[in-house]
């Protein structure tokens, strides 16, 4: 059996293993912040930006573009994952009163450098995502999506490794 021919045979379930594996160590170590952790910061627009993600990790997201917006007197940018192409909408003039939601121990990495994730969002009174709401996404995602796709890749990966090592030798 050729070397090339080795590698591809033990690639897949070695791979499907990794990922499952680096799943439910997410899963671990993410927990979703609650209501009464999060801060309430108050300020007027600035401004916005709509930017494509630059992270490490972008070709994994879900959503390729993100609305970055900071707040007078305020330093740093936040994020909304609710904000999309309604932006210019919901953003339309500056100096408009935004009231958000952050957590004081941010569990995610911020987005192209300084965006931090929002858990609440209202604009000039109007409400366009609850924390509550907020929260629950998270919640669902994190405490039920991920082990259960962890648990079904690494049980894949068992079979592909059960499968490979019935195989006889070459």
């Amino acid at each position: 059996m050729t070397a090339l021919r080795l590698f591809w045979k033990y690639f897949s379930p070695v791979t499907q293993g990794a990922l499952g594996l680096l799943l439910l160590l997410y899963w671990v170590t993410s927990p979703v912040p609650s209501r009464n952790e999060l801060v309430e910061i108050d300020g007027r627009l600035a401004s916005y930006t709509v930017e494509a993600d630059r992270s490490a990790v972008a070709f994994m997201s879900k959503r390729h573009n993100y609305v970055l917006f900071n707040l007078e007197n305020r330093d740093g940018r936040f994020w909304s994952e609710y904000l999309g192409a309604n932006a210019g909408t919901v953003f339309s003039e500056k100096g408009t009163p935004i009231r958000l939601y952050v957590s004081p121990h941010p569990r995610t990495h911020s987005i192209n450098g300084d965006g931090v994730k929002t858990y609440g969002l209202y604009v000039d009174g109007s409400e366009i995502v609850s924390p509550e709401n907020a929260i629950g996404v998270d919640s669902m995602v994190v405490r039920w999506v991920l082990p259960v796709l962890g648990t079904l890749i690494l049980w894949l990966a068992w079979r592909s490794w059960k499968k490979v090592a019935r195989e006889p030798a070459r």
